[in-house]
């Protein structure tokens, strides 16, 4: 069987960075545990700072949409008024003015309906008198053959 090969063992000594001194002096740029708290404090107050800013700015934004949009519902709310107002005047223009044609319309019926009861009243007139002078010519054609 082959030796076998040991692995080298470090000491601790060797795995401290060159240039610092005593071994069991703290490194220099390692904190003590109260400034720890002092950053992680600062970190968790700007995280929560940017949080709420970002909420913030969040419902800037829902509002400021929702006002605008409030606003143009306003704004077609008078269009759609202006439009139906508009909408029942010329409507109202059409039915006065449909109703005034009626009334025309109606009228010259009357008129007709009486031209029309004058005609007939001469007409039979007029057979009633041709009636009767047919009658009296008969009557004298009669008298002249008997």
């Amino acid at each position: 069987m082959a030796p076998r090969k040991v692995a080298k063992q470090r000491s601790m000594a060797d795995n401290l960075p060159l240039g610092h001194g005593d071994a069991f002096d703290p490194p220099q740029s390692q904190l003590s545990q109260e400034s720890q708290d002092n950053v992680t404090k600062k970190v968790e107050d700007a995280i929560n700072n940017s949080k709420q800013q970002a909420r913030k700015r969040r419902k800037e934004r829902h509002d400021a949409v929702f006002k605008a949009t409030n606003a143009r519902c306003d704004e077609l709310r008078g269009l759609i008024d202006g439009a139906y107002g508009r909408y029942e005047d010329k409507l109202e223009e059409i039915r006065h003015t449909k109703l005034e044609r009626l009334k025309q319309l109606l009228q010259q019926r009357e008129e007709l309906e009486q031209s029309l009861d004058d005609d007939e009243a001469a007409m039979d007139k007029l057979y009633m008198t041709m009636a009767e002078k047919l009658q009296i010519a008969l009557d004298a054609r009669l008298e002249n053959l008997a």
